[in-house]
């Protein structure tokens, strides 16, 4: 004897359709955002030279986007999934965000140095927000 399920019954096709690799697109931004990250944590609390950073951030905004915009192309896509993950996955690590930025100042960076990891954080939290959105609603039925 079995026992009904209080569950609904689960989808028995996933969505599989052919995207761009914006997914590759932004996590190799991300990749470039923590690299200068790195690169400028490791020289704090001292004067760390600016330049490796900045242009591991311009490289990394370059990419995310043309993530974006090659995304925006996508007919065949659930954007509002995409944006109601979004939405929520922003809200938690704007959270994260703050929290860190908090860090920052107590640990007095000021300056240059505060605007390049301030830009850093939030190009990071950005890409987190577009893959997490990414990998709900690409196997979601499109709008």
């Amino acid at each position: 004897m079995s026992v009904p399920s209080p569950l609904p019954p689960a989808r028995e096709q996933t969505v599989l359709r052919p995207l761009p690799p914006v997914d590759w697109i932004a996590l190799a931004s991300m990749v470039l955002v923590i690299a200068g990250t790195v690169v400028l944590a490791a020289q704090i609390p001292g004067t760390p030279s600016l330049l490796p950073s900045v242009v591991l951030l311009a490289l990394a905004a370059v990419l995310a986007a043309a993530a974006a915009v090659v995304l925006g192309r996508v007919r065949d896509f659930a954007a509002r999934i995409f944006f109601r993950v979004g939405r929520w996955v922003l809200l938690g690590y704007a959270v994260i965000a703050g929290m860190i930025e908090l860090v920052f100042l107590l640990n007095d960076v000021r300056g240059a140095q505060l605007v390049t990891m301030t830009l850093l954080l939030a190009l990071f939290t950005l890409d987190a927000v577009f893959l997490l959105a990414f990998g709900v609603a690409r196997y979601q039925p499109a709008d």
